[in-house]
């Protein structure tokens, strides 16, 4: 590949990668490996190779597994500086590939036989002596419909004494701190003073630290793009909702982008504060003040659409997790998935196409210094959608979303985007519970409803089952403090459905398989 797209990617002058120049490694003798976990995007694990002085590079979403079934996806991308190994710290907001970088693991390869035939025919034997992965590994490069290009191949264990199932070992779960500094991504994320802010470094402390830091002037010129509308901003949104289909749209008009497993959330940033919307309308800002904090830091007002989702060690989301993780400590966790922008600057954008949006959305978060770590810009993937909606579930995510290129936002459901999901369950809204019986604790059932297509709160049905402990005890909890007197849905409930149950604001989703 050579280094020209790797250089060609990045502004040397913003931000501290090295630039690429060819060189070998200072052990002539021995060939570097490395792997760097990465919080861009979506998080991330970039497995890098030495080989003709520089770095093969594959991104692996889910990382590496010590489990010989495991597949793990990884996507070849363009050749990197050998001196890039050495690098941990953050890549600025709005530069490619902008957010918190951690040198994961370090140490020496070898191939299992000639690497030039393997590499061309596309199975590549290696062994590694790393801090943290030892052994022999395989990368295979997937054929057939949809890899075209040759980018997408697969990371396998290879059968030798050092084989563990993933069920017993999670080697990026039980090895998560970096190995140059011994740091977490958090505290990385933190350590301000690893950005290239101009031409040199800048410490926090010359910064005023996260809270004060100035914002960064934005140039937009949002009056001129396609279908923008002057308005001030709305202080209520309905968000577009999808429309669930049963397989993947395929052609040039449509991109895809993954389903997040959270909390749906329209952000309103005037500038000066920002408010937490659902898709009801209920105001979560209180529960979710870090996420408010968060979205704070973008340069110009703004409403968002968005979602909340508590991300795994794997790049997956916990739904469960998540609602343990609401109003609570646990907040930390919490990160805010940015899709759309259907308001901006003083302009409605309802009318602009999608993919402008999402370009002018990309620039507007470039600007907040949590990008990257609590605020995410949810990139999409143009073409192949069979093969994203298999690997999404693959990876254990939900499904996709397709959304038609240039749709308009519309504050309904509409067939301009479509969900796909990998399993068939719903999501249901929580309007009542009943009390637990016998040696069970917590509560006995949850009384479930939903919203049709008018937005009418309707009843499903109860759950009663499938509940762990912790869920159990932390449910019952958030549900005392939402109680009322009367039912919220829109007809009342008579006989057994409606006897022995106590009413709740419907506020908690639960997911029903």
């Amino acid at each position: 590949m050579g280094l020209a797209k790797y250089n060609a990617k990045r502004r040397f002058d913003r931000t501290p990668e090295p630039k690429g120049v060819a060189e070998k490694s200072a052990e002539a003798d021995k060939l570097r490996y490395l792997i760097q976990k990465h919080a861009a995007s979506r998080l991330h694990y970039d497995l890098r190779l030495e080989h003709d002085g520089v770095l093969l590079s594959w991104a692996v979403p889910k990382g590496p597994s010590f489990d010989t079934r495991d597949k793990r996806l990884a996507v070849h991308v363009e050749d990197h500086p050998v001196a890039y190994g050495d690098f941990e710290g953050i890549i600025p907001a709005g530069e490619y590939g902008g957010g918190t970088v951690m040198l994961w693991d370090t140490g020496t390869w070898e191939p299992i036989g000639d690497f030039a035939t393997m590499y061309r025919e596309g199975k590549l034997k290696f062994t590694v002596h790393g801090q943290k992965l030892k052994g022999a590994w395989t990368l295979v490069r997937l054929r057939g419909r949809g890899n075209d290009d040759g980018k997408n191949w697969l990371l396998i264990k290879e059968r030798d004494d050092l084989v563990q199932s993933h069920e017993d070992y999670d080697v990026t779960i039980a090895l998560d701190k970096s190995v140059k500094t011994g740091r977490s991504m958090d505290e990385i994320a933190e350590q301000k003073n690893d950005v290239w802010r101009s031409s040199r470094r800048q410490s926090a402390k010359a910064t005023g630290g996260v809270g004060s830091a100035p914002k960064r002037k934005l140039a937009l010129n949002v009056a001129g793009v396609t279908g923008a509308e002057r308005m001030a901003m709305p202080t209520t949104l309905s968000p577009q909702l999808a429309t669930l289909a049963n397989a993947v749209p395929e052609g040039d008009e449509w991109l895809y982008e993954l389903k997040l497993d959270g909390y749906r959330m329209i952000a309103f940033a005037d500038g000066k504060q920002t408010r937490l919307l659902t898709r009801k309308g209920n105001d979560w800002t209180r529960k979710l003040m870090r996420v408010a904090s968060s979205v704070d830091g973008i340069a110009c007002p703004a409403v968002l659409d968005g979602e909340v989702c508590v991300v795994r060690n794997d790049g997956t989301t916990d739904f469960e997790e998540l609602q343990n993780a609401v109003g609570e400590s646990k907040s930390a966790k919490l990160v805010y998935y940015a899709f759309d922008m259907p308001w901006c600057d003083g302009y409605d954008l309802r009318r602009t196409p999608l993919t402008d949006r999402k370009e002018l959305l990309r620039k507007v978060l470039s600007t907040a210094p949590t990008l990257g770590s609590s605020l995410v810009f949810s990139d999409h993937i143009e073409g192949h959608g069979e093969d994203v909606w298999k690997h999404a579930c693959a990876m254990g995510i939900e499904g996709v979303i397709a959304k038609r290129r240039d749709s308009g936002y519309l504050t309904k459901r509409t067939s301009s985007w479509l969900k796909i999901k990998c399993h068939l369950r719903q999501e249901l809204v929580v309007v009542g519970f009943t009390k637990a019986q016998g040696k069970r604790t917590g509560f006995g059932a949850l009384a479930l409803g939903y919203y049709d297509d008018d937005g009418v709160l309707t009843y499903a049905g109860r759950v009663g089952t499938g509940f762990s402990q912790k869920m159990l005890t932390t449910l019952v909890s958030a549900l005392k403090k939402s109680e009322r007197k009367t039912s919220a849905l829109a007809k009342t409930l008579t006989g057994p459905d409606a006897k022995g149950v106590t009413w709740v604001e419907p506020e908690l989703v639960v997911e029903v398989r």
